[in-house]
């Protein structure tokens, strides 16, 4: 449990269009982050309560990849990638994506998030073992990202010098 959390924290709201009980059931994951079956029933009901709902998703990933659990996590973090394309109107996988489907050169916060939950869901794929899967992930964010808003080339870099080291 937080020892140092405000007394008002469990009672705050900070996402006015999700359901408390759905907050309160993050809120409720995060003092339990050290009990993972505790944090993750907690988060399960979050889930039940507000499935459509970015921020449920997204605590959830962070809980994932927080305690190493990376193909749960690229589960995750390819909700959050779901979610902002239906949000979007991108009909198409995420893979299929291309420079023309929206503007991402801009400093859009919800294509900035989409750019790096493509990114996570890449990373946790590197972090799994999956190379192949995870580097043509970054590679299709390269082409996405080209007014560098994210650290993609430098993880490129480290995983094709990795590739030549072996």
């Amino acid at each position: 449990m937080f020892e140092n959390a405000p007394d008002n924290w469990m009672d705050r709201r900070d996402y006015p269009d999700l359901p408390e009980e759905a907050e309160q059931a993050l809120r409720a994951a995060a003092l339990h982050w050290e009990e993972p079956e505790k944090a993750e029933q907690y988060l399960a009901t979050a889930r039940e309560l507000a499935d459509d709902h970015l921020q449920v998703h997204i605590a959830t990933y962070k809980f994932l990849f927080y305690s190493h659990q990376y193909e749960k996590a690229c589960v995750a973090a390819q909700s959050c990638i779901d979610l902002i394309l239906l949000k979007r109107q991108i009909h198409k996988p995420m893979l299929e994506l291309t420079p023309d489907d929206a503007p991402f050169d801009t400093f859009d916060p919800e294509l900035r998030f989409l750019m790096n939950a493509i990114m996570a869901y890449g990373y946790c794929h590197l972090r799994q073992g999956t190379m192949k899967e995870g580097k043509e992930v970054l590679d299709l964010l390269a082409t996405l990202d080209s007014a560098k808003q994210t650290s993609v080339l430098n993880l490129l870099d480290i995983v094709d010098n990795d590739a030549e080291d072996e």
